[in-house]
């Protein structure tokens, strides 16, 4: 049998991956990278969301000191240290860092834990404090959508998913 006359529509996807550009005859190579897959996505959130809880456990139960070697053996690397306020930062030894951590002992009874977002997913802010049992996912205000990585937005709406993160602003739950 011949071939069908089907063609799909200016920009609707062929079944292997290609778009149709409104006057062209034949299909050409997808000029835009369509980022990763969800279940990518998805797989990054849950390593994220596991450090986040990690950190979180450790400013109720660690002392500064303690939080130090304890995150060194949990994988993560010391990028900063401030003895005198009790703070350090942090990123995931393995690979790129999606995110920074940044942990606050300066007041005791509300540990602090933030971790900022690099590379497609930049813009996005994590909160939670040692008192609040809660994860706060944020955008930086001073940033517009457009200004956002290409995967921010995204990534923030599968963290949403987990029953410990919520889109209420940190400030919002003292």
């Amino acid at each position: 049998m011949g071939r069908s006359s089907w063609k799909p529509l200016a920009g609707q996807a062929t079944g292997d991956d290609q778009v149709v550009a409104i006057g062209a005859k034949a299909p050409f190579p997808r000029l835009i990278d369509p980022g990763p897959k969800s279940s990518d996505l998805i797989e990054r959130a849950a390593i994220v969301a596991k450090q986040m809880r990690y950190f979180g456990m450790a400013a109720q139960k660690l002392s500064f000191s303690e939080l130090l070697p304890s995150a060194e053996r949990a994988g993560f690397v010391l990028l900063s240290k401030d003895t005198e306020r009790k703070e350090a930062g942090f990123r995931w030894a393995a690979g790129e860092p999606n995110f920074i951590f940044s942990v606050s002992f300066e007041h005791p009874d509300r540990v602090s834990v933030i971790a900022e977002a690099y590379g497609d997913l930049f813009g996005l802010v994590l909160l939670s404090h040692s008192h609040i049992p809660n994860i706060s996912v944020e955008t930086k205000p001073s940033l517009g959508d457009d200004e956002l990585g290409r995967n921010a937005l995204r990534f923030r709406n599968v963290l949403l998913m987990f029953a410990d993160f919520d889109d209420r602003p940190a400030w919002t739950k003292y």
